[in-house]
């Protein structure tokens, strides 16, 4: 006996293959991410941190000490001690124009900015002003600083693109200004002829 299959039901079986093939690879793709989030989850460098309250009077420094919390102990330090300046001293000043960010450090996920002494007695001021920054949460290894430098001189390139609309306009307005200002010159002149054309019509017509 043979089966007579419809062309609807054949339409039908076929959808429902598709949209199983489909959830299928969703699933697996979403498996897949999820080991890949795992994976590089565990293998990071996470550090718990801890600042000391007092500051040390002979070199104005504290301690800011890290802590591994996760990660692989071939790779992460136990623990990362990084000496941070204090407060400015009195009559110490420092270059902050020529200091730059350094690249952040993939293990501890900080940046830091050394500035150089410019201003005060070495022997009551220190060398150096040490700050330290947590990097981005994407900036790991990812030239964020370059990022930042980036950002900055597109800052610069709006700010110029600004500041040369803004004299175009006034250009611009300046010159509409010298037009009306001819034109009208212009309608005056014609009209004065206009009056002298028609003064000498009316005396010619007296005589």
């Amino acid at each position: 006996m043979a089966v007579i299959i419809s062309r609807s039901s054949l339409t039908v079986a076929l959808v429902i293959l598709c949209v199983a093939a489909i959830c299928l690879d969703s699933v697996e793709a979403r498996k897949g991410r999820g080991r890949r989030r795992n994976g590089r989850d565990k293998s990071q460098c996470k550090y718990r941190t801890t600042k000391d309250k007092e500051c040390d009077p002979d070199t104005n420094t504290r301690n800011l000490t890290l802590t591994r919390r996760r990660g692989d102990e071939s790779q992460c330090p136990e623990t990362k001690v990084i000496a941070l300046s204090c407060r400015k001293l009195p009559g110490c000043e420092y270059d902050g124009k020529a200091a730059e960010w350094t690249e952040c450090d993939p293990i501890t996920g900080r940046r830091m900015l050394v500035k150089q002494l410019e201003e005060g007695s070495p022997a009551n001021c220190p060398l150096t002003h040490i700050k330290v920054r947590r990097c981005k949460k994407n900036g790991r290894g990812r030239g964020s600083v370059d990022r930042l430098r980036r950002k900055k001189a597109r800052k610069v390139a709006r700010k110029e693109a600004r500041k040369e609309a803004r004299k175009e306009r006034k250009k611009a307005k300046k010159d509409a200004k010298k037009m009306a200002k001819k034109e009208r010159k212009g309608k005056k002149s014609k009209l004065r002829k206009q009056n002298r054309r028609m003064r000498k019509q009316k005396k010619a017509s007296k005589m």
